[in-house]
Formats: structure tokens, sequence, C-alpha cells
């Protein structure tokens, strides 16, 4: 769609599913434009629902963590329910997750990580918690 069109659009299309009390399915990979639309949303993973929530609650709830491992050859746990997109480098581990900072900590440790100076922060946009959860862009 051009650039000067989509504007009119998005706001045309908001006006309609609010006056008219509708539903609209979306799919879109420009998700900046989501953004400012939907109110519910899931996000799929080659067909695996990894959640379906409002956005508001996405974004409150979503947190990205990182740490330094206690020792440098110390693995971030994969395949472990409740953690996405695990990333690692030599010094530092980055993780997604729907969880406080308490119960990062203990679901690390009950995985036999010791991490050292967890830090969490709320994703910013709707695009970084996809990315957040899927691990792609």
């Amino acid at each position: 769609m051009q650039t000067n069109y989509e504007f009119t659009w998005w706001k045309y299309l908001r006006d309609y599913v609010k006056s008219e009390n509708k539903t609209v399915f979306m799919t879109s990979h420009i998700i900046q434009d989501l953004e400012r639309l939907v109110d519910d949303c899931i996000i799929l993973d080659y067909g695996r629902i990894l959640t379906h929530r409002s956005v508001d609650s996405l974004m409150k709830s979503l947190r990205r963590f990182t740490y330094t491992p206690a020792d440098a050859s110390e693995k971030l746990p994969e395949n472990v329910d409740g953690i996405y997109s695990p990333w690692q480098n030599r010094d530092n581990r980055e993780f997604y997750a729907f969880l406080d900072d308490q119960s990062a900590l203990k679901l690390l440790r009950d995985n036999g990580v010791n991490p050292v100076g967890l830090k969490s922060e709320a994703v910013p946009s709707l695009e970084d918690a996809f990315i957040g959860l899927t691990g792609r862009y």
C-alpha cells in the first residue's frame, strides 16, 4: 500500500471496527501497523500458538531477561517451558519469559543455572515481543 494511503486505511479500519462492533482477523509482517490497531493478538510459530492475549497484557507481562553466568561454560538451557528465544555469547545470556524476576531466577536454578546479576525489562513494542517469542525478525 502506498504510504500516503496507509494512514487513511488504518484510520478507516479502526473506526469501522469500533463503530460496527466487528472483529477483523489480520496478518501482517508490518507489526507497527498492527500495534496501532489490534486489541487482542495470537503469535504463532510454525503453527504452534506461543501466546494468545490482549496486546496490553502481552506488553505488561513479557520480560526480556539478561544475566552473566557464574561459569562462562555454563549453557542457557534450551527447550525449557517458559523460556523463549534463549541466546548466549561468551559473557552474556538472554531470554524472554512471562515471569517475574523471582520466578525466572527459580526456573533457571531448577534447571542448573546460577545466574549472576539477573536483570529484566519490559519489551518496548509488539515487534520486540514477536522477536522475543519467535527468535526471528
